[in-house]
């Protein structure tokens, strides 16, 4: 029975990333909105970090393999609350699929990736006290998780990655522990990837400037996936900063990980998005609008992604 329910819960997420392929499907993107108040006790109690069934994935290996904090997207679609329970969750089918594959880009690393009360996505398609509460009530988690994570391994060189909504609290994540220099002298990279993060935003607010041939460490790593006749949502450049922090425009930050030996060619675009190359069809199938490559930004570069860490850890073990 189990089985059956998350093969439907599947059906009805790839049917509404189909429906969101085309601009008039995020007319409706108004369904989406949970309506009421933002209570956290609907969100269900906090996480326990010191259990083990509170984590997605917990590899436990030799730390000199270096160690990957990793916080997963937004799963929770379609909701009644504002926040997913951990509870829920455990049985989010989406999370479930989408979860693993991410993580397998760091598959040769340890990798820690909690779960967390995720805000759900219409909190980043509204702009309201609602959507600020949901926000803030994840990254408590977030925090909280990594906390846990810092004290499992307490010395070397450690990377911090998200993905959308996980990118957001990645940089949020930062902020919440800049002052503390031990331990931000071990974050060799973060990578924040599919978030709309400005260039001037990494450059005057983030603790961490974005990565760049002078800062191979201690730096940002981001981009934003679309193809040269992409269609994206308005809301997605007006999404919300980590701690509030104002959009005053200007290009997106863009790493381009794209290699010659890789099967997806991409250039980052005087607006800072990631242009890609024709990819390959199995990256068509599941995009959030019409040559939008939010939903496999991952995929795309996944072993350019994996040798980049490994580098970059190599580098800050070297300091």
């Amino acid at each position: 029975m189990k089985r059956i329910l998350i093969v439907l819960a599947l059906v009805a997420v790839f049917a509404a990333l189909y429906v969101w392929r085309y601009e008039a499907g995020w007319k409706f993107s108004f369904l989406l909105n949970p309506g009421g108040a933002f209570d956290e006790a609907e969100a269900g109690p906090a996480p326990d970090y010191a259990a083990p069934d509170a984590w997605l994935a917990q590899t436990d290996d030799d730390p000199a393999r270096g160690a990957v904090f990793y916080i997963h997207p937004t799963t929770l679609l379609k909701t009644k609350t504002w926040n997913q329970p951990i509870a829920a969750a455990k049985e989010d089918a989406f999370l479930d699929f989408l979860g693993p594959q991410q993580i397998s880009v760091f598959k040769d690393l340890l990798v820690h990736a909690p779960y967390y009360r995720q805000a759900a996505f219409y909190a980043f398609i509204a702009h309201e006290e609602n959507s600020d509460k949901a926000l803030a009530l994840a990254s408590e988690d977030v925090v909280r998780a990594f906390e846990s994570f810092i004290d499992r391994y307490p010395e070397g060189p450690i990377i911090i990655a998200g993905h959308s909504q996980g990118a957001y609290h990645a940089l949020g994540l930062l902020r919440a522990i800049d002052g503390n220099e031990a331990l931000m002298s071990r974050i060799a990279a973060v990578y924040a990837i599919g978030y709309p993060f400005p260039e001037n935003y990494l450059e005057t607010t983030s603790p961490l400037p974005e990565c760049s041939q002078a800062r191979p460490v201690h730096c940002v790593l981001t981009y934003n996936a679309r193809g040269s006749g992409a269609y994206i949502p308005a809301f997605f450049e007006k999404t919300p900063l980590p701690g509030g922090a104002p959009r005053e425009g200007g290009r997106l930050a863009c790493w381009n990980p794209s290699s010659k030996e890789g099967i997806v060619g991409a250039v980052c675009d005087d607006d800072g998005w990631l242009l890609i190359a024709r990819p390959p069809e199995r990256f068509r199938e599941f995009l959030m609008s019409r040559e939008w490559y939010h939903s496999v930004e991952l995929d795309l570069f996944a072993n350019e992604i994996r040798n980049d860490a490994k580098l970059r850890l190599q580098l800050a073990q070297d300091q």
